[in-house]
C-alpha cells in the first residue's frame, strides 16, 4: 500500500513539474483576440483592418476570413488573416499574414518571437528579422529553397511557417481571387 501511495505522489508531482515546464506541447495556449491581431496591424504601421467586411473564402468555412487592410485614404492595400496556436515544431505559435490583391505576400508577423532571433518584431523600431522578409513576395506557387530559405537554429520552424504561408496563399488564390470574391 506505501508503495502505491509513493508512486501516486511521484506522478503527481512529475505531472505538475511538466504542466508548468514553459514551452513544448504543454504551454499555454494563445489568448490573442481579434482586437489584438489588428492592433498589431496598426502597431506595425501596416494599416487599419476593416473587421465589418470579412471575405469568407469559399468551401472553407470559418477557417479562412480575409479582412481588408485599409491605408489612411480607405483604400484596401491587403487582406490580412490570423490564426492561433499554429504547431511549429514543439510549441504553438500565433501567425497573421497580409496578402497582396494580386495574391502575393505583402508582410506577416509570428508570436515566435522568444524562440527564434530570425523572427523577432520589435514594435518600437518597427522592424522584424532578417527570416521574415525572406518570404516578402512569395506568392503560392513559390517552393521551397533550401539554400536560401534554411534558418540558422530555426530551418525546422521556418519550413512549417513556410508551408502556413503556402496554404494560406494559395487559399487566397483559389477561393478569393479566382472566385471574385475581391472587394472593389
Amino acid at each position: 500500500m506505501k508503495k502505491i501511495i509513493v508512486a501516486l505522489l511521484v506522478l503527481v508531482v512529475a505531472s505538475a513539474v511538466w504542466a508548468q515546464t514553459p514551452g513544448g506541447l504543454s504551454a499555454a495556449k494563445s489568448t490573442r483576440m481579434e482586437a489584438d491581431f489588428t492592433k498589431i496591424v496598426t502597431d506595425m504601421g501596416w494599416g487599419t483592418v476593416d473587421t465589418t467586411r470579412p471575405v469568407l473564402a469559399e468551401r472553407m468555412w470559418d477557417y479562412y476570413f480575409f479582412y481588408p487592410v485599409l491605408n489612411k485614404d480607405k483604400q484596401i492595400t491587403g487582406y490580412v488573416w490570423w490564426a492561433k496556436d499554429i504547431r511549429i515544431a514543439s510549441h504553438y505559435e500565433d501567425i497573421l499574414v497580409i496578402i497582396n490583391p494580386d495574391g502575393t505576400l505583402q508582410n506577416w508577423w509570428v508570436s515566435a518571437n522568444t524562440r527564434h532571433a530570425d523572427f523577432y518584431t520589435d514594435f518600437a523600431k518597427k522592424t522584424q528579422g532578417a527570416a521574415i522578409q525572406k518570404f516578402i513576395g512569395m506568392d503560392s506557387k513559390r517552393d521551397w529553397n533550401q539554400a536560401t530559405d534554411a534558418v540558422s537554429g530555426s530551418t525546422f520552424s521556418a519550413y512549417k511557417f513556410f508551408g502556413e504561408l503556402k496554404a494560406v496563399l494559395a487559399c487566397f488564390k483559389i477561393y478569393v481571387i479566382d472566385a471574385g470574391k475581391l472587394i472593389k
